[in-house]
């Protein structure tokens, strides 16, 4: 969850809280919905997805790896037209989900320093998306506010 970088610790990824908040949310409005995780290669044995499989049985979706160097853009093009996303952070996933017509949004808010600009990121007065504060167990519903709360 943290990068090093010089003295400072820097999150990179929300903890497994967030995402649990998230799919319970979701599972309470939508109870048939799938949890499918788009994650590169890399990223796929990372604790949390290996949780977000065991304990909430979420699928990896691997069929855009068919697209090789093109996958990338396989990946976005699928989270663009995904109706409910939850988000780590990263401007890759940040515009496609600024660009979606999806319905919810959940975005994590940090209560450190994270590793990229993530708080001037987060978007107002889009009724589509939802903060939460996984260090104090707090959601907002208005960017400006959940930037309040974000380092």
């Amino acid at each position: 969850i943290f990068d090093l970088r010089g003295d400072h610790a820097f999150l990179t990824s929300p903890p497994f809280a967030f995402f649990d908040f998230a799919v319970q949310q979701h599972r309470r409005d939508f109870p048939s919905g799938k949890l499918l995780v788009i994650a590169e290669p890399s990223m796929r044995s990372h604790p949390t997805v290996a949780r977000l499989r065991s304990e909430l049985g979420a699928l990896v979706v691997t069929d855009m790896d068919q697209a090789g160097k093109q996958a990338w853009l396989a990946d976005w093009v699928w989270l663009r037209s995904a109706k409910h996303l939850v988000l780590s952070p990263s401007t890759f996933v940040w515009w496609a989900a600024f660009l979606s017509e999806a319905l919810r949004i959940y975005v994590p808010i940090f209560p450190g320093i994270a590793a990229l600009p993530w708080c001037k990121l987060l978007p107002s007065g889009d009724p589509r998306y939802l903060f939460y504060d996984f260090w104090t167990n707090t959601t907002f519903t208005d960017g400006s506010v959940a930037k309040t709360h974000c380092q």
